[in-house]
Order: C-alpha cells, then structure tokens, then sequence
C-alpha cells in the first residue's frame, strides 16, 4: 500500500503522545491528551494495531525492492528449467484460475451494471435512516439532482458524475470527522459558542453525543 508509511508515521505519534500524556504532570486535554485508568491495555491495544501498519510497510518495500530487481534482470536471468517449472505449476493452476476468472469477470459485469444502483439505494437508505436532520438532507438533494440530471440531459450526467462522486465522497468524509469529534467532552460547547446556537438545534444538525455501540452504526450508516 502506498499510504503505509504515512499509517505507520500516524501510529507512531499516537503512541507517542499516548505515553507522554500517562506523565503524572500532564493535564487532560479533551479529544487530545485523556486520562487511562489501564495504561497498559491502551497501550497495547495500539502496539497491535501498530504492528499490521509496519506488516504492510515492509510487504510495500518487499514488493519494490523484487520489482526493481526484476527490472534489472531483464531478459538475460530467464532460464529453460525454471520456465518450464512456472509452466507446469501454470497447467496445475489452470482449472481453478480458469474458475476464479469466469466469476471475477461475472462479479465486475455485474458491478458494472447495477453500481448506479447500489449507490443510489444507498443514498436513499441513508437519508432515511434514523431521525431526519440536516446533513441527511444534503444527502437526498445530491441523489434528487444527479437522478433530474440524469433525466434532463445525460451528456452533462456522464460528464460530471465524475466530479459528482468526488463530492459525495468529501462530504461523507466530512460528515464523519465532525460527528465523530463531537463525541469528545468539550466539543459541543465549542460548536454551540462557534454558531451561536443552542443545544437542541445542533441535533437538528445531526450533532449530538452517542453511546459506544450507537456511534459505530452512525459512524458506520452516516
């Protein structure tokens, strides 16, 4: 993976700042910096997590260096036996290659047709899961525009459906960040001084403090 090296950099700074936020001299910060009662567990916990992030970063450096070792060999490093080992191994594997192929391509056709669907049930699903609030809303009028689009004109639907999806794909990931970061216990203060409203009208929003089980699905079902 590419991006292993930045997850493996991040892992590493929150075990960092997890360790020196264990210091008796350290204050909580809320969302930053909170209090363990078990340092050890919380530790741990990361450590592990931390070891798949360095597992994929050395099956990254692994793959580079053998591809780079094979574009350096060329053509003058095949020999005749080892040839006819990958071809035997190859007739071996034939059948069930053959197998895997017939359903990968059936699985892609079939993506490839229904897509369009799945993703608008998705966002049919999503806007009416739940209570109704307000990013739930924006959700239904990106579906209601790209489905009127869809039928006005469908050269310009081709052509921006692109950009569409990079759209749908931020604001969901926008969407996430902030709910999850309000489940942090000074959050709803700063959102209510920074839009000047109150508490009940920030759960019109779809800002509102959930229990660990609920917050999965939320964060799960945005």
């Amino acid at each position: 993976m590419l991006s292993s090296p930045f997850m493996v950099a991040y892992g590493n700074l929150v075990i960092v700042l997890q360790y020196i936020g264990s210091f008796e001299t350290m204050k909580p910060v809320p969302g930053f910096i909170v209090a363990k009662n078990n340092l050890f567990h919380s530790l741990s916990s990361k450590m592990m997590c931390l070891v798949t992030f360095w597992l994929l970063l050395r099956q990254t450096l692994t793959e580079r260096e053998e591809k780079t070792k094979e574009d350096n060999a060329g053509l003058s490093d095949v020999y005749v036996e080892d040839q006819k080992k990958k071809e035997e191994e190859q007739s071996e594997e034939g059948g069930e290659q053959d197998i895997m192929h017939v359903l990968g391509n059936l699985m892609m056709s079939m993506l490839v047709k229904y897509w369009i669907y799945i993703c608008g049930g998705m966002f049919f699903f999503v806007s009416f899961e739940g209570d109704i609030v307000m990013y739930k809303i924006i959700y239904m009028m990106m579906l209601l525009f790209c489905v009127a689009l869809y039928q006005v004109h469908y050269e310009w639907w081709r052509r921006i459906l692109k950009y569409f999806w990079m759209t749908v794909v931020i604001y969901t990931m926008l969407v996430l960040t902030i709910v999850y970061t309000f489940q942090f216990e000074r959050s709803e203060g700063f959102w209510v001084g920074m839009l000047n409203i109150k508490n009940e009208s920030l759960k019109d929003l779809g800002l509102e403090r959930f229990s660990l089980s609920t917050l999965f699905t939320r964060i799960f079902i945005p």
